[in-house]
């Protein structure tokens, strides 16, 4: 039997614990998603049933090793243990920071400190570090953490906690999802779907499949809540609860559900609760008429944030009508997301972020525009769906700036007619204008200037000095998909960007705000930030996943060109994730093509988790700036 690595990699880790580890961590060390973390251990029980192992899933804990007997334990371990797989990582200042929260989130009310450190086996002072990471995790959902007599408990609204208890109790949750002990929670989903469904066809009403999902676990949370004596209030300071009508479709959409839930449970829902999932279908409902959409203030606040954007990229997105209509669409809805407090989970957020990180900075200035507007800013769910719609503006935008590109096979004519055809259709794609170029007239110059780029099945010398790549007639195909990526990369110079004197490794910091603090110092003190801006001030970021951040200039306080990249000495928890890696990037002016170069490479850099494995082990510039280059 062969493994993957990286299924050896999960049963190593497993071994080594041996004990319940969660997804979030499996994922992290081996830079891969959570999603391919289940796809693995789903194939590891498939693949090692017959030598005595496997892996058992439970919901809320993670996954650990089950052996048959010990002759099978012997055996598996002398076979899987392995040393230095995962990338390395803070492992039990993150399972704190983890093990705290869900306990202040399971049993809401004042836990001593004194059992957490009896329970942990840290000092006042580790637990006291991992606090600072606990605090900021619940306030990025309005919940504070109190201190009472030697105890902590959280306080916050009820809507809350329970978004709060739907992201860290069950951000794993997926319907599809296969534990070992299938938990009665899956049916409970199903009916509750049921009765969503039946209340939408009785309005003739629609939501998102996925987004059914999501509500579906929201009301199930929300019902055992209820029932357990944890209740909406409202609150006359909170102008949430005016978003909905008493004449509003989401109202009728609620009675509905609530009805169906009251003979379900034996309960008898509060009118409160009842408003409550009145706003999760206000703010989850496909509305075809799109009246609000067409209101002058989401018109002008998308004529502002094209205009942004030309501004600060030198992009323009005037004539892309599609990205106006689908930004007037999904503006106002998301607006009432956000201030009503319920967002719906984007689980593939880090992975887009990650992918498109140029996306990720033309959002950023989108978003200072519609703060501007509604006085409110995007979480980071609602800004990773933003990212998409401007990620697609760029991929129309890029195609309208065809490359042309000459192709050489040395053969026949009905031979060269059969590569250009195949060619064309494996790149099928108004980016690129494929052209078989006549033998005879490569030495002329001007017949090759209007040409990007000339792949050849054959050494030639050409009168223009263009890009020449060769290609073999038996992997033609995915020779060509290599030279086309290189033309995004065409004049630029990384060297110009990416130095040694940036490049700090070891960076000893345990909270997000002293890192960004001896990052800001190391820009002061080198003269990158501007005068009259000498003052600290917190960075815009993005989270990508895999232990990386990417930090925003959005205040526009640093005056030159560069490219940082500091590996910490440890992991620390940012905003939602653990992170090791600080990305800063910043050209001369943000209208500057090199920009979108830069942001692509790292892109293409962060794909391959071993370039990640490889920063973090040897921290060495030379090797990082070889891996850039060889994305």
């Amino acid at each position: 039997m062969s493994l993957s690595h990286k299924k050896y990699a999960i049963i190593s880790l497993l071994l080594e614990r041996d004990e319940f580890v969660n997804s979030k961590f499996i994922a992290f060390s081996l830079g891969i998603s959570i999603r391919s973390v289940k796809s693995y251990i789903q194939a590891i029980n498939a693949e090692c049933e017959d030598i005595g192992l496997k892996i058992l899933g439970k919901r809320g804990r993670g996954y650990k090793i089950w052996m048959a007997d010990k002759q099978s334990e012997n055996e598996i371990r002398a076979r899987y243990s392995l040393k230095s797989v995962a990338l390395p990582y803070n492992y039990e200042s993150s399972e704190r920071v983890d093990f705290i929260t869900k306990l202040l989130l399971e049993r809401f009310k004042p836990i001593s400190v004194d059992e957490i450190l009896d329970t942990l086996h840290i000092s006042i002072h580790s637990f006291n570090k991992d606090m600072f990471s606990v605090k900021m995790r619940f306030n990025n959902f309005r919940i504070k953490v109190m201190n009472k007599s030697d105890a902590i408990y959280i306080k916050g609204s009820e809507t809350d906690i329970r978004l709060c208890i739907r992201e860290y109790l069950y951000g794993d949750f997926e319907l599809g999802s296969k534990f070992e002990h299938k938990d009665v929670l899956y049916d409970e989903i199903h009916v509750i779907k049921a009765m969503i469904i039946n209340a939408l066809n009785e309005y003739n009403a629609n939501i998102a499949p996925l987004v059914l999902n999501n509500f579906a676990l929201h009301i199930y949370l929300g019902v055992h809540r209820y029932r357990n004596g944890n209740k909406v209030i409202l609150y006359k300071y909170e102008n949430r609860w005016n978003l909905v009508s008493e004449d509003d479709l989401a109202i009728k959409l609620s009675t509905c559900l609530c009805s169906s839930l009251n003979k379900r449970y034996n309960i008898d829902l509060s009118s409160e609760e009842m408003l409550y999932y009145a706003l999760h279908f206000k703010c989850k409902l496909i509305n075809s008429k799109n009246e609000e959409a067409e209101t002058d203030l989401a018109k002008d606040c998308v004529e502002d944030i094209v205009k942004e954007i030309e501004n600060n990229f030198g992009l323009d997105f005037s004539e892309d009508d599609r990205l106006s209509e689908n930004l007037k669409l999904h503006i106002p809805p998301m607006i009432t997301r956000i201030k009503a407090h319920i967002v719906s989970r984007n689980s593939e957020l880090t992975e887009n972020l990650r992918q498109y990180l140029f996306a990720t900075k033309i959002t950023h200035s989108a978003c200072q525009i519609i703060k501007r507007y509604y006085g409110v800013m995007p979480d980071v769910n609602e800004f990773g769906y933003l990212v998409l719609y401007f990620q697609m503006a760029l991929a129309r935008l890029i195609e309208k700036n065809q490359y042309r590109i000459g192709v050489l096979i040395h053969g026949g004519r009905a031979q060269q007619l059969m590569y250009l055809h195949d060619i064309a259709l494996k790149f099928a794609s108004q980016k690129y204008k494929f052209e078989i170029l006549d033998v005879n007239k490569i030495f002329n110059a001007d017949y090759l200037k209007d040409y990007d780029m000339i792949i050849s099945t054959d050494e030639v010398e050409l009168a223009k000095d263009l890009n020449l790549y060769l290609i073999k007639r038996e992997t033609y195909l995915p020779d060509i998909a290599k030279c086309l990526e290189m033309l995004d990369f065409k004049g630029f110079c990384k060297e110009k960007y990416f130095s040694e004197a940036n490049f700090i490794t070891d960076l000893s910091v345990s909270n997000k705000l002293q890192a960004e603090k001896k990052i800001f110092a190391f820009l002061l003190k080198n003269g990158y930030i501007k005068k009259g801006f000498e003052e600290f001030s917190e960075f815009e970021f993005t989270e990508l996943g895999k232990g990386l951040v990417h930090l925003q200039d959005t205040k526009k306080i640093i005056s030159k060109t560069i490219c940082l990249v500091v590996v910490l000495s440890q992991s620390i928890y940012w905003s939602q994730n653990p992170v090791r890696i600080i990305l800063l990037t910043k050209t001369k002016k943000d209208s500057d093509l090199d920009l979108y170069a830069i942001c692509s490479m790292l892109s293409r850099w962060a794909k391959n988790d071993y370039n990640i494995i490889r920063l973090l082990e040897e921290k060495n510039f030379k090797k990082f700036f070889e891996d850039l280059g060889n994305t």
